[in-house]
């Protein structure tokens, strides 16, 4: 009997040991930056915006007919902050393009964005969309996120997250 127990125990001991050993691999490499991805022709007509007087508005009614660079952000991220401190930065260099800021905030406050665009010298569209309806149907799920719309509603161009290579990757989206 105390054969068949030891034996046991050293099943147990060596199965938990396997399983911890499974559970805890190796660090793997850290993940490479998925690339851009493009979405297709978005839906101008039917996709509804909100402005920061929380007015209904359509996509159609702001941004059909131009080329426009959207930023999706939050106020309280600081590098959505970074973001659009950018866009205002090349604002001028693009002056055929417009540039829009879409607050995803899941409470948003209008005098509070109406300030953050201010304070950054942000002068292009501004309008809210927090429950992320545009934002998904342009590919975006997180901030930040930049997505360039070309003239007839196409995506071409999208990236998530920020960093100096969005400042290049924009930059080449423009040209």
């Amino acid at each position: 009997m105390k054969k068949i127990v030891a034996v046991l125990m050293g099943t147990l001991v060596l199965g938990i040991s396997g399983l911890a050993f499974a559970a805890d691999p190796a660090p793997a490499a850290a993940p490479a930056k998925p690339a851009a991805a493009v979405v297709g022709v978005v839906d101008l007509e039917n996709a509804k915006l909100t402005d920061i007087a929380s007015k209904e508005i359509t996509a159609k009614s702001v941004l059909a007919g131009k080329t426009t660079v959207v930023a999706f952000a939050q106020t309280a991220c600081s590098n959505c902050r970074d973001e659009i401190s950018y866009l205002v930065a090349i604002q001028k260099d693009y002056p055929k393009v417009q540039f829009a800021v879409a607050f995803v905030d899941m409470r948003p406050s209008e005098p509070k964005i109406a300030s953050y665009v201010q304070e950054l010298g942000f002068t292009g569209v501004v309008f809210t969309d927090p429950q992320f309806r545009f934002a998904k149907m342009v590919g975006v799920n997180n901030t930040p996120s930049l997505v360039v719309i070309n003239k007839d509603g196409k995506v071409t161009f999208t990236q998530a997250g920020y960093d100096d290579g969005a400042k290049t990757n924009i930059t080449a989206a423009l040209k």
